[in-house]
């Protein structure tokens, strides 16, 4: 797995000098829902109706959970897969 990162300086009190760097992981760009839908559907040989309403469910049901303050875990999906 390759990662791409971008320097940022690091955030100080008012009135001290900057002090350093700091790294962050940058992404290699954006995709789609229907993207990752298709891809879903050609892959796993699945109804593509079924993979629309699996993504669905999950997207509302872990939006109901987020918006409650809980954090999802769900295995296998990582943000160091960015």
């Amino acid at each position: 797995m390759s990662a791409y990162y971008d320097l940022y300086e690091t955030p100080v009190p008012e009135g001290e000098e900057p002090k350093s760097l700091h790294a962050r992981v940058c992404s290699k760009g954006t995709i789609s829902g229907k993207e990752f839908m298709e891809r879903v559907f050609r892959e796993e040989h699945m109804p593509h109706a079924m993979v629309v309403g699996i993504v669905q469910a999950i997207t509302t049901t872990l939006g109901d959970w987020l918006a409650k303050g809980y954090t999802v875990e769900i295995e296998g999906v990582s943000r160091t897969f960015l």
